[in-house]
């Protein structure tokens, strides 16, 4: 096709295609408000360690999505650089991850598979998997991923995407912008943050950049809280969860 490169086609493609998408949900799956009551997630801070979370429930509601096929791919992207406040290529390791699923319950057959990939600044994928756990079995609400420690290629623009290995179950959690925003019970100070929760397609499509997850009020963000460690640097405590103001 006259030398131009199938990324640059395919991003040309997309491009063509926005209009229609920014007219349903991205990635065009149902979704239902959901109350959560549940005390939320969140490990502490010492020196060198950074936990990073994107979402706010302070409405105390989330966005639950369903409908899903075997394959399809959602997850957050962290730039490590930014969001800990570390060098860029800072060696670290990937010490922890929890998930947030609702409507399942261990034992159903649904199970999920989780990677850590490299990403650019398109948010696409760059080469292989860097670290996979498969056949977890979810429980209820809040996941921890079992054997998610390994050393990290240096602090890069890093992706944890979780994928159906069944399809259907479970259900796939945000925060909920809308909720958080609507008066008269709006959040203080809350704030929208930028694009960090995507789709990346499934078995028969992959998209390049991915979709991302978004309500009337902006990007919305996964119930995911990842943990990373940078023995010989000194993180910022500012720079945590800086998108968005924390839960609660």
């Amino acid at each position: 096709m006259n030398g131009m490169p199938a990324r640059v086609l395919l991003a040309a493609v997309l491009c063509a295609l926005l209009p229609a998408f920014a007219l349903a949900d991205v990635p065009n799956r149902p979704k239902e408000a959901l109350h959560e009551a549940i005390v939320p997630h969140g490990v502490g801070a010492a020196r060198g360690w950074c936990s990073i979370l994107y979402w706010n429930i302070c409405s105390g509601w989330t966005w639950r999505y369903s409908d899903w096929q075997a394959g399809d791919e959602v997850g957050v992207i962290y730039d490590l650089p930014e969001d800990c406040g570390v060098p860029p290529g800072s060696w670290g390791d990937m010490v922890g991850l929890w998930w947030y699923w609702r409507s399942t319950r261990p034992g159903w057959g649904y199970t999920v598979s989780y990677t850590a990939y490299r990403v650019d600044a398109d948010n696409c994928k760059v080469g292989g998997s860097l670290h996979t756990v498969s056949g977890h079995d979810p429980t209820e609400r809040w996941n921890y991923i079992p054997s998610w420690d390994f050393w990290l290629p240096g602090a890069c623009r890093l992706a944890l995407a979780a994928s159906w290995e069944k399809g259907g179950l479970p259900h796939f959690c945000t925060d909920n912008n809308e909720r958080n925003l609507a008066a008269p019970n709006a959040c203080p100070n809350y704030e929208v943050g930028p694009e960090r929760t995507f789709y990346w397609g499934g078995s028969a499509t992959q998209y390049c950049p991915p979709l991302v997850f978004s309500d009337a009020g902006g990007p919305v963000d996964a119930m995911a809280d990842a943990s990373f460690w940078f023995p010989d640097v000194e993180t910022e405590p500012s720079s945590w969860g800086r998108v968005k103001a924390l839960f609660r």
